[in-house]
């Protein structure tokens, strides 16, 4: 198993990614290891690659599980306080990972001419985009305004197409 990607063990098996893989890593590779009594991964049984969406449609599912879970120390006290506040916290984190999987989805044209455009530009024009998108990073705006008006000229005769 890769480090750092994610791991839950079941019983005497882990489920995990196992990589990431596709262009601009367009899917995962979950696997399920059976383990030794001593705790490490001895046999693979089963593996399966999954798409973002299916991934992100999982988690999302998690995530409304887990919402309506009650938290282990919810009944052990009359201090449910902090119980409220983690759930508080999932309910925010899941609204911000659905708002960021539409947004990206929404987006995809943009990414995808962004694409296009790195793939033909000069390096000193992929150098300018670099240093627009890490001041928009961390100053929260573009450097520039565009403000485009799209008229139609003053010659043009609109019900004919020709010009006078």
């Amino acid at each position: 198993m890769a480090p750092k990607l994610p791991a839950i063990t079941i019983g005497d098996h882990v489920v995990a990614v196992d990589r990431i893989s596709g262009h601009g890593n367009a899917s995962a590779t979950l696997a399920i290891t059976r383990l030794t009594p001593t705790g490490k991964p001895s046999r693979e049984v089963d593996r399966q690659s999954v798409t973002r969406a299916e991934l992100t449609a999982y988690a999302l599912e998690l995530l409304d599980l887990s919402e309506a879970m009650v938290h282990h120390g919810a009944y052990s006290s009359s201090i449910s306080v902090p119980d409220r506040h983690q759930l508080a916290m999932v309910a925010r984190r899941k609204q911000e990972a659905v708002l960021q999987y539409f947004r990206i989805e929404d987006r995809l044209p943009i990414l995808q001419m962004c694409q296009r455009l790195l793939e033909s530009c000069s390096d000193a024009m992929a150098k300018q985009l670099l240093l627009m998108m890490s001041y928009a990073q961390t100053q929260g705006r573009i450097p520039v305004n565009f403000d485009l008006q799209l008229n139609p000229a003053v010659d043009a005769d609109i019900d004919s197409g020709t010009k006078h």
